[in-house]
Order: C-alpha cells, then structure tokens, then sequence
C-alpha cells in the first residue's frame, strides 16, 4: 500500500492511476470520489472537431441599447 497511518504517516512515491485527458472549467475541479471512497468520477476531454464559421452578426450600438431598455424600466 502507498500510504501507512500508523505507527507514523509515510508516505511512498506517487503513481499515475489514470490515463487520459481530463479537464475542469475555470475554478470547479473535473473530479470527485463516491462517498463510500471506492470510486472516481473525472470529466474526460473530448476532442472535437472546429467549427465552420458560417456567419457573424455584427451589433452596432449595443451598448446605448442596453442603457435605454435598463432605465425603461
């Protein structure tokens, strides 16, 4: 076993357990364990293909629309 308790914490070198590309958003980490602490769960990066671009909308303005629909209010 890794990690001994007693007598004294010891620890030994440490090992992947996994391999893959998994990933979190921003500050939410992309794991956890079951409560019974038998079992991962992790968020797998999943490797897509681009996107065509097709079409750009362009918003002139926007920022004077917003005031008025705010203060409409």
């Amino acid at each position: 076993m890794p990690v001994t308790l007693a007598p004294t914490f010891a620890a030994r070198t440490p090992r992947q357990l996994f391999k893959g590309t998994y990933t979190g958003q921003s500050n939410i980490r992309g794991y956890d364990m079951t409560v019974d602490g038998r079992d991962f769960l992790m968020v797998m990066e999943k490797k897509r293909p681009p996107l065509k671009v097709t079409q750009l909308v362009l918003v002139e303005h926007w920022f004077e629309e917003l005031k008025a629909r705010v203060s409409a209010k």
